[in-house]
């Protein structure tokens, strides 16, 4: 036995979770959300007391021939029975339906029973629950209501109904008095209970306020911690890569400035350990020039110098620097250029565009060790989109057939003082600045960059940069 009573109060409360399940929590509405659970769980400790009340009233009602009531208690029982188990009904009807029937059956208890029943404690308590489970306005309207019903039976009072108790407890005066302060006693009740449900409201919403202040603080201090953790970890990435990049051209620079002292050295000997010394000190100054723009980007003193450039220029330029660095390798180095040399003058910043590209090809040869590297540019003409038009832009191209990048490292390696390979398996020479800064300049100057690559099969960088602007009202004409 008692196991099946356990069974059966698990399978309610698996009803009453699955049931309000079906209620929607809304952030910004609480208290609407938390009157809705209320009137659930009024639902649940209902229906076991109708359970357990009744059906012996409906019992006794027909024992005793007290026929109306019978039916009325039938209903009333049905009715919750019917709204409890009913999932479709909405929480709102289901409300109206559930305060309808109990102010029914309590005027019909009190017609039967007078006040020595329990009808007045079903009418006054009825109007409390509609402020718990609705709101103050509606509380106050059945405590109206409950007004309007006492004098409907005042007014019927001098008919000859005697056969109903109601009429015969109490002369009209008296009932008069009984209505009064029934009626008074109501709404202070509901005005307390809805004074009560107000301030829990607010106290509800400070502390949802004060929860997401908490929230907020809670992200703000993440963040700060995360950015804590990223700027040690990136110190650390400074120290392991600057300490090793500082000290290889530092090295030769004082390694080969000693020989250069050695008694009987040779002219040959001389160029070569000269051509060493001014290698390694070229290195050294670039790596000091990274520092040094990469430390103006995030402090925010970098600044754009718009100027007419050629981009044509440009690419010819650092074709003809890097020739032969490529040729070294034995590597195929060729450039696309899409516009002529008139149309191909842009406004922009052309330090940083020359930066952007030459450190991509230079990468490019870094990392490729058979094949062929290939960049320029072609252009993306202005394309009308809706009531918009998406402006004209120059795609940038870098493109080679070495090692690749992993996809998991794709973001890595735009990340400060990170190369590819975190682990430098695979690792070359360089502070793992150059990215980081061209990705800066790119973004300073409109434009964007990114890569598509895969291990093993080569790598594609990819950055654009706005064209047509001011600079361009004659020739864009000529380009549509």
């Amino acid at each position: 036995m008692l196991s099946k009573i356990i069974k059966f109060r698990d399978s309610y409360i698996q009803y009453y979770q699955d049931h309000f399940s079906s209620l929607k929590s809304n952030e910004e509405d609480g208290l609407p959300y938390l009157r809705d659970k209320l009137f659930i769980s009024i639902l649940l400790i209902s229906f076991p007391i109708l359970v357990l009340v009744a059906v012996p009233s409906i019992f006794v009602s027909i024992q005793t021939h007290q026929t109306i009531i019978a039916i009325f208690d039938t209903l009333a029982f049905l009715v919750v029975i019917f709204i409890f188990f009913n999932r479709r009904i909405r929480i709102k009807a289901k409300k109206i339906t559930f305060s309808a029937t109990f102010y029914i059956l309590s005027v019909i208890l009190i017609n039967y029973f007078g006040i020595k029943g329990p009808s007045i404690i079903i009418l006054l308590c009825i109007s409390v629950l509609i402020t718990l489970y609705q709101s103050k306005r509606a509380g106050l309207i059945s405590v109206t209501l409950n007004a309007i019903i006492f004098l409907l039976l005042m007014a019927i009072l001098p008919v000859n109904s005697n056969h109903l108790t109601f009429f015969r407890e109490f002369a009209l005066i008296s009932w008069l008095t009984v209505g009064i302060n029934l009626i008074a006693f109501n709404a202070l009740v509901v005005l307390s209970v809805a004074s009560l449900v107000d301030q829990l409201n607010e106290s509800f919403i400070k502390e949802r306020t004060l929860q997401a202040l908490l929230k907020k603080e809670s992200q703000e201090l993440l963040r700060a911690k995360h950015k804590a953790e990223e700027s040690d970890r990136l110190k650390s990435a400074f120290i392991a890569n600057m300490s090793h990049e500082i000290r290889t051209p530092m090295n030769g620079i004082l390694g080969f400035s000693s020989l250069l002292g050695e008694p009987g050295l040779t002219g040959e000997n001389q160029a070569e350990y000269i051509k060493v010394i001014q290698r390694s000190g070229s290195r050294m100054l670039n790596i000091l020039n990274e520092i040094v723009d990469i430390s103006r980007i995030e402090s925010g003193l970098m600044e754009v110098n718009q100027q007419e450039t050629n981009i044509n220029e440009q690419i010819e330029y650092i074709y003809t620097l890097l020739k032969p660095e490529a040729v070294s390798k034995r590597l195929s180095l060729s450039y696309t250029t899409t516009l002529t040399d008139n149309l191909a003058v842009i406004k922009t910043d052309g330090e940083k565009l020359y930066a952007i590209l030459s450190n991509l090809v230079k990468n490019a040869i870094k990392y490729t060790d058979k094949g062929s590297v290939e960049f320029g540019y072609d252009l993306s003409t202005a394309v009308l989109t809706g009531p918009e038009t998406r402006p004209a832009e120059l795609h940038f191209f870098v493109k080679d057939t070495g090692i690749g990048i992993p996809a998991s490292r794709h973001e890595a390696i735009f990340e400060r003082f990170f190369q590819a390979d975190v682990a430098d398996v695979q690792a070359r020479q360089g502070a793992g600045l150059g990215l980081a800064i061209a990705k800066s300049y790119a973004k300073m100057l409109g434009g964007k960059l990114w890569v598509e690559s895969e291990l093993g099969k080569g790598s594609a960088f990819y950055f654009t940069l706005p064209y047509l602007d001011e600079l361009h009202e004659m020739n864009k004409k000529q380009i549509n």
